[in-house]
């Protein structure tokens, strides 16, 4: 996959927003290339400490998360099911 830095911009960001929809209470993550796919690597706080993970992602797909909301809210729900170990922030907003 050739990538310009404004595409691996976009795919981090798009990553990013999905992970804070999430709700996760702490993680890391990383977005890397891998021929026609992202891949992302998360570390997140689980009870006992840490976990790492990664999971594929379709290059298409993660771009098209950020103005889909149907595609957004697929990929949500698989990066769920990955994620599911991660400790979740369960505060819940104040509106003032």
């Amino acid at each position: 996959m050739t990538l310009s830095v404004a595409e691996f911009a976009t795919a981090k960001q798009a990553a990013n927003d999905l992970l804070d929809a999430l709700g996760l209470t702490a993680y890391q993550f990383e977005v890397a290339p891998d021929s026609d796919q992202w891949v992302v690597h998360v570390e997140c706080a689980i009870d006992e400490g840490w976990m790492s993970t990664h999971f594929g992602v379709e290059a298409d797909l993660l771009q098209q998360s950020t103005k889909d909301p149907e595609v957004r809210e697929r990929l949500l729900a698989s990066w769920r099911k990955q994620l599911q170990a991660c400790r979740k922030d369960t505060a819940t907003p104040t509106l003032t």
